[in-house]
């Protein structure tokens, strides 16, 4: 590999003085390659690395493969010139996307397959490097509707600020060249920015035109409805985040359940729900109720079931509709796989009551017909007066056999392939538990949730993760549904310190961040500010849609769609105003040394004046009549002007010094 390094400097010619480049030192890379491999333009390789973080902030709605295969190509095209053939490789990404979500018109589909058009034009790299913005600005664009958040703002912001400064500066980016920038830009910088935001405020949106809520990936820590024991031997760590809830104020670690279906079938091993005897009802009777608002943002899709803070009373307001069991106290959406978010009223003191019927006691007790004779044993042995005293019989049970809490507690098939192994995780000792109260005549049932969950104190919300997804079992008792969770008496620091910090975190780890130091608290108040600016702006971006539009029309008293044509005016009016200061009234932008030569120009009082696309030789002819004193003076002049014109020479205070000392 060769390095050259070639200085130039330009020749006195009869070309325009501001055609000449400034001495530049110009780097060569010589490598002994074939000429279809070989290091490019170094901006170019830059802008291209700069468009993969767009790919992994979209990671929760973009399949993995997906990912990877942009983000390969996009490092392969920084350093290598690709042969044009291989960009017919991302034809094949359309057929992958549909036939993996399906043919349907939404983000999740055309996003990515416009993405893989526009790497293939990268690739196929016909046009020009500065012909390539639109390309840069519309890959940027598209993937900003998987990512509302704060960290996209800032990303994108970066990238679209360093393509603008690159474009605008013909010299290498420094302090000075952005700050140059800005100076002779800041009309354009002006402008863009006030479009920006009447463009965001008025341009019309449509219902429902989001990217849909991801499911949780099978194999996976995460929620699901119904409750499979079979066929999973482990499942994996996620901490992609599953819902958002502000309140008003922290709430004991011991009541953060959050609730979703209820499951009242089982096969003696799984469980699932079902359509349950309708019931008289419900009526809270059981003495004060501890009510608590809820402000609930979900980034996951739980197939429309919502899941709310136990026990939920009522919802307030919801951006999709939705529907409520009253037999189990459930909520549904009527439509699946959407983002939504909705406030609701929770009674922490679950003081709610339910007459249940003898038909719907028996609903409540179903059991397999071919149940496991070790697990009717079982049931015998562990049997007590009441549910209290069958729950306390079946902890102690746990502990003295030595069961434990795992993510991979290995294949089983069945109820009597656990109590051999002697290890699971949440389901498996709420569905044996379940089975174990149904066996003494308790009607149970189980719960798919979340428990736990991270609290921001900066920004008074709850951060719940896939990690923190949970099952447990209510068994009625006194007129009431009791809670009861038995996955806390094999691992009680599972439930103290949710599933996110817990399966993430050492034992060890945990209790050293009880009390961190000075260096690391500091770190987590940095770190839990920024993530509430991260929700904040996200939850803002989110939340404004076609009914926050409609709520401004109306309080300005205007219709919905007076309110989208004053938009339109507005854009062609800030359009017009910024082509006529630009096209009509912006005056051109001169230089230190233009405007030297333009003031010498009018102390020689000659016709006609010197300018800067004249030569030095023109200039020379010009000034030839002046008396010979005055005439030697000028000539000088020129001659310095040349000088700092054409090279590093940093003379230019002497030549303004000159020119001010000059008299025709």
């Amino acid at each position: 590999m060769t390095n050259i390094i070639l200085k130039t400097k330009p020749l006195e010619s009869s070309c325009p003085i501001e055609s000449f480049p400034q001495e530049k030192d110009l780097s060569i890379t010589i490598r002994p390659w074939s000429k279809s491999v070989g290091i490019k333009y170094s901006y170019q390789n830059i802008n291209h690395l700069l468009l993969i973080p767009s790919l992994w902030l979209g990671i929760d709605f973009l399949p993995l493969w997906f990912i990877f295969a942009l983000s390969s190509q996009l490092l392969i095209l920084t350093f290598f010139k690709i042969p044009s053939f291989l960009l017919y490789i991302n034809f094949i990404i359309p057929y992958l996307i549909f036939k993996e979500k399906g043919i349907q018109i939404v983000p999740e589909t055309m996003i990515p397959v416009l993405a893989a058009f526009l790497m293939s034009q990268l690739i196929a790299n016909k046009s020009k490097f500065k012909e390539e913005s639109f390309i840069f600005f519309l890959w940027i664009g598209i993937f900003s509707v998987f990512s509302s958040s704060f960290n996209y703002l800032v990303y994108s912001a970066f990238v679209l600020l360093y393509y603008f400064l690159q474009q605008a500066s013909d010299e290498s980016i420094n302090l000075k060249s952005i700050f140059e920038t800005f100076r002779t830009q800041k009309l354009q910088l002006f402008f863009t920015l006030v479009l920006a935001l009447v463009l965001f405020f008025f341009f019309p949106r449509f219902y429902n035109f989001l990217p849909s809520a991801n499911s949780t990936t099978q194999g996976e820590v995460g929620y699901s409805g119904d409750i499979s024991n079979k066929n999973i031997s482990q499942l994996s760590l996620s901490n992609k985040t599953a819902f958002y809830a502000e309140t008003p104020r922290e709430i004991n670690p011991n009541l953060l359940y959050w609730r979703g279906r209820v499951n009242t079938q089982t096969d003696g091993y799984s469980w699932w729900s079902d359509k349950i005897p309708p019931s008289q009802p419900q009526r809270n009777s059981l003495g004060q109720k501890n009510l608590i608002s809820i402000d609930m943002k979900y980034e996951l899709d739980f197939k429309g079931d919502l899941i709310i803070l136990d026990s939920p009373h009522r919802i307030i307001e919801s951006n999709l509709r939705y529907f409520k069991y009253p037999q189990t106290n459930e909520f549904r959406l009527y439509r699946k796989r959407k983002k939504v978010s909705f406030r609701a009223l929770s009674d922490l003191n679950r003081n709610t009551s339910t007459q249940l019927n003898s038909k719907r006691v028996q609903y409540f007790l179903q059991l397999p017909p071919n149940l496991e004779d070790e697990i009717k044993q079982l049931a015998i042995n562990l049997q007590g007066k009441n549910a209290h005293e069958i729950i306390n019989n079946f902890k102690r049970f746990l502990i003295k056999e030595e069961f434990s809490y795992t993510l991979e507690p290995g294949l089983m098939q069945d109820m009597g392939d656990f109590l051999s192994n002697k290890k699971g995780f949440c389901t498996h000792y709420s569905s044996l538990l379940g089975i174990i109260l149904r066996l003494n005549k308790i009607p149970t049932r189980l719960i798919s949730g979340f428990q736990g969950g991270i609290y921001n104190k900066v920004g008074g919300y709850y951060q719940v993760t896939s990690n923190d997804a949970h099952a447990w079992v209510e068994y009625y008792e006194n007129n009431n549904w009791q809670r009861v969770d038995p996955t806390g008496f094999v691992s009680p620091n599972r439930i103290n310190f949710g599933g996110e910090r817990f399966l993430t975190s050492s034992e060890s780890t945990l209790v050293a961040n009880s009390s961190p130091g000075w260096w690391e608290s500091k770190f987590n108040e940095v770190k839990l500010n920024w993530n509430t600016l991260n929700y904040k702006v996200s939850l803002f971006f989110d939340n404004f849609d076609r009914n926050k539009q409609k709520e401004i029309s109306q309080f300005f008293k205007i219709k919905l769609t007076t309110f989208f044509i004053t938009g339109g005016v507005l854009i062609g009016f800030i359009l017009g105003i910024f082509i006529f200061l630009t096209q009509f009234k912006q005056k051109p932008t001169l230089s230190p040394l233009d405007k030297a030569l333009i003031k010498f120009s009018k102390k020689l009082k000659i016709k006609p004046s010197l300018h800067t696309y004249h030569t030095i030789k023109e200039m020379k002819e010009m000034v030839s009549n002046l008396d010979n004193e005055n005439n030697k003076e000028a000539m000088q002049i020129l001659d310095l002007y040349q000088e700092v014109a054409y090279s590093k020479n940093k003379q230019l205070k002497k030549l303004k010094t000159r020119i001010a000392n000059y008299e025709a």
